[in-house]
Formats: C-alpha cells, sequence, structure tokens
C-alpha cells in the first residue's frame, strides 16, 4: 500500500466512524436499487480493509462490511469527510 492509499483509508475510515458522509444522487439510486442502507455504507466505509484508485481524481474504491455483514465496494471522493459515488456489491 503506498503512503497516498494509506492516508486516504484512514480519512475514510474516520469518515465512516463520525459519520461525515454526503451521497451523490447516482450513490442513492444505486443504493435504492441495491438495497444498501446508509448504516451499511458507514460501517463499510469504518472496516475498509482494501483500497484502490477510483475511476478519476481524487476517488478511490475501497471494500468493507456493510451492518449485514455483505460486502460492499464503495467509491468515495474525499472532501471534508466521505462523498460517496457509488456502491455496489464487492
Amino acid at each position: 500500500m503506498t503512503p497516498e492509499e494509506r492516508t486516504a483509508l484512514e480519512q475514510i475510515r474516520r469518515a465512516g466512524r463520525l459519520r461525515e458522509i454526503r451521497y451523490t444522487r447516482h450513490a442513492r439510486e444505486r443504493m435504492n436499487e441495491r438495497g444498501v442502507s446508509d448504516a451499511d455504507v458507514q460501517k463499510a466505509l469504518a472496516s475498509a480493509g482494501h483500497i484502490r484508485p477510483g475511476d478519476g481524481p481524487g476517488r478511490w474504491r475501497v471494500v468493507g462490511y456493510g451492518a449485514d455483514r455483505r460486502q460492499l465496494a464503495v467509491v468515495v471522493a474525499l472532501e471534508r469527510g466521505a462523498i460517496v459515488i457509488t456502491v455496489h456489491d464487492a
């Protein structure tokens, strides 16, 4: 893991623990389609164990477990907390 990835993962986990999360309209639509709750995303971010760059500058794809123990992949941008771009099963 690169230093940049380590720093981003720490920030994403912190945002999940503190519930500093905002959602794009696209993320809300995908969450509704896929039966993913805010609690699932919060838990997945707080427990994220894997990170890689996302599609686009400043975006990260993390994998963690939701409140329902389902493994989720969450694409986020970091800006005063985490902005969730999209969510899907990992």
